[in-house]
Order: C-alpha cells, then structure tokens, then sequence
C-alpha cells in the first residue's frame, strides 16, 4: 500500500517538473539593428528579461521573410522560452515575429 502511494506521489511531482520546465509563449520587444541576407539581428528593448541574456539575438529569416522590416522597426517576437548561450543570442523555437512600429526614418 505504501508502495502504490509513493509510486504515484513520484508520477504526479515528475509531471509537475515536466510543466514547470516547459515554457511556451514567451514574448519580448526589439529594435531591429540590422538585416542580412539570411537572418536579422534585434535589440531586447530596456526592461525585457531577455535582455539580461543577451544585447543582441539574432532571428532567421524563415521567421519573418513576409514581413518589410527596416533598420529601427519595432518587433514582437514569441519563442518557446530557450536562448541559446551564443553572440549574438539564438533563440529556441520561435513561434512568431510581429512588425509593432516603424522605424521614424521610414514614415
């Protein structure tokens, strides 16, 4: 009996670990500073969390080819959670980059 009380106390703390490591959604502002061929390098805006990790991430360009960016625009970017400990930062899983504001040398 004691058994079959730890063994199910252990199931339901690994699968509140599992939860609790998995984030998914998370989402930061940039300042686009610079577009290449292949990929964008952006700018965490002041007081985002990933700016701690990283003053640069670099975005690749699958992940926003749709979009007109220009040096200084303003983006949303959601990605899974993960930076990957590079310079500039890479990020895991990107979920979405969204075009918030153009650049005032655009308008």
């Amino acid at each position: 009996m004691k058994f079959k009380s730890f063994c199910a106390g252990g199931l339901i703390f690994l699968g509140t670990i599992s939860t609790a490591c998995s984030v998914k959604g998370r989402e930061f502002e940039a300042s686009v500073l610079e577009i290449e061929e292949q990929f964008l390098r952006a700018e965490p805006l002041e007081g985002e969390e990933e700016r701690a990790s990283s003053d640069q991430i670099t975005i690749p360009k699958s992940e926003w080819e749709d979009l007109e960016l220009e040096e200084g625009d303003i983006i949303r970017i959601t990605y899974n959670g993960e930076i990957l400990e590079t310079y500039p930062a890479r990020l895991g899983e990107i979920d979405s980059v969204e075009l918030l504001e153009k650049s005032s040398e655009s308008r």
